[in-house]
């Protein structure tokens, strides 16, 4: 994502008022994959945790971003989703909510890890795990 929409990505993954309901699921992910923080390279910024090295998603409508997946290789045969963070008002409990933009960061990283050789699985790393098969 460019460098322009740091603050976007501040606001959704940083200053998001749906933290709250996730409270648990993100303590756990800090405590087990480190900090997060938005790194710059190449006049692009990225979301990257002080544990791992993991890659995003950027979820866009009309060129505004509305969210973001953080995603690792675990392993040969699993790629893990580390967090979705969605702008408020396409969450779950907002007005574009029939947007479905964490249902579309997941049916990306299921066509992302389609085309990477022996992956079978993505686990979502929130309590509790869920499996998908690929």
């Amino acid at each position: 994502m460019s460098i322009e929409n740091k603050e976007s990505l501040e606001n959704v993954f940083f200053f998001n008022q749906n933290q709250m309901q996730y409270f648990e699921e993100i303590e756990y992910l800090i405590s087990t994959f480190g900090r997060p923080f938005i790194s710059e390279i190449n006049e692009r910024i990225y979301l990257k945790f002080e544990k791992i090295e993991c890659q995003n998603i950027f979820a866009s409508i009309n060129n505004q971003f509305v969210g973001l997946g953080v995603y690792c290789r675990d392993s040969i045969k699993n790629i893990d989703l580390i967090h979705i963070a969605v702008e408020p008002e396409y969450s779950s409990r907002g007005k574009l909510y029939d947007k479905l933009i964490a249902i579309q960061i997941i049916g990306e990283l299921k066509a992302i890890s389609k085309r990477l050789k022996g992956v079978e699985t993505v686990t979502v790393k929130y309590l509790p795990s869920c499996i998908i098969d690929i």
